[in-house]
């Protein structure tokens, strides 16, 4: 496993995009007493949970000057995010998604973000002195695949020589493949990326159902490539079925949480992640973080969005 006592701080950067959010329960389109607006983003979900466990945390993305993107900036700078490496683009506009639950609290999402502000930075994010006078305030970076799937390449390449060189022992990459099809040109394409990614990453937090999309096998194949990577902690997400935690000897399951009540799963993997991390940062082992992160997790799927309500997160 990775030795966090090592971190030179507990500094956090998290990298992606954060979206307006329209949501709409129970399969419905339209204006209906329980539609709302909010925001969401996979790792912006993620820090905003580190921030609430005490965690410091920024968030890297792109905005615009907009009335959005400042009320975007409003609620994480409430919730406690660094808002330093917000880059605003005066002419651009944030990301928009619409999100569907059905009876089962499963969701689907509809986005209109090719020309958001985020995706616009990170296009043009190619200059790797760029990244590596970015990374250098932070002990710990965070990343997932839709932050490389929002990048060019020269700006994913530049990306990968910034982390080379940001890389030492006392500084913690972590990775979680959260593979999304339709944010990439294609299949291979991520394979590619995300795989030029792991071979840099010192924790992994994959979710099993992305990492079978897109590269096929089974639990057991998952492990392997990680481990053939020198990954030195894997945690495995499997819904409801728990996790798996990994290192280079051994693997064990951590069971989930049983919830009667599943209304929404929107953000249930980004809130693990952050409890897990936070933990993890804390002083506490693999298991006693995932047992921590499970629930969390438990509680974000028994609420409707991505962020809990401060007052339902557990003591």
């Amino acid at each position: 496993m990775f030795d966090f006592a090592q971190l030179g701080s507990s500094k956090v950067l998290a990298i992606g995009e954060c979206m307006i959010e329209l949501a709409f329960p129970e399969g419905l389109v339209g204006s209906t007493p329980n539609s709302r607006i909010a925001m969401g983003g996979d790792t912006l979900n993620t820090s905003i949970y580190m921030a609430r466990m005490g965690v410091p945390v920024s968030f890297l993305t792109g905005l615009g000057s907009d009335p959005y993107s400042e009320w975007l900036q409003q609620q994480w700078r409430e919730e406690g995010v660094g808002l330093e490496q917000v880059h605003v683009l005066e002419y651009a506009l944030p990301g928009l998604y619409a999100i569907q639950t059905d009876e089962h609290g499963e969701r689907s999402f509809h986005y209109w973000r090719a020309q958001s502000a985020a995706k616009q930075w990170f296009t043009q994010a190619d200059s790797v002195s760029e990244w590596s006078q970015i990374f250098a305030g932070y002990s710990v970076l965070y990343v997932s695949g839709i932050t490389l799937s929002l990048m060019s390449e020269p700006a994913r390449q530049a990306f990968y020589e910034a982390i080379k060189q940001w890389k030492r022992p006392d500084r913690a990459f972590v990775f979680d493949i959260n593979y999304r099809a339709r944010g990439w040109a294609s299949a291979s394409e991520a394979a590619t990326s995300l795989n030029a990614m792991i071979g840099l990453t010192d924790v992994a937090l994959p979710t099993l159902e992305d990492e079978i999309t897109l590269f096929g096998g089974s639990g057991q194949t998952v492990i392997q490539r990680y481990r053939d990577a020198g990954i030195q902690e894997l945690l495995i997400k499997r819904g409801p079925e728990g996790v798996l935690l990994v290192d280079a000897d051994t693997e064990g399951l951590v069971p989930a949480l049983l919830v009667d009540n599943v209304i929404d799963t929107t953000g249930a993997g980004d809130s693990y992640n952050g409890a897990y991390l936070s933990a993890r940062i804390k002083g506490m082992s693999p298991v006693a973080a995932a047992n921590a992160a499970h629930g969390l997790a438990a509680k974000v799927i028994g609420c409707r969005g991505a962020i809990l309500p401060k007052e339902s997160m557990p003591v």
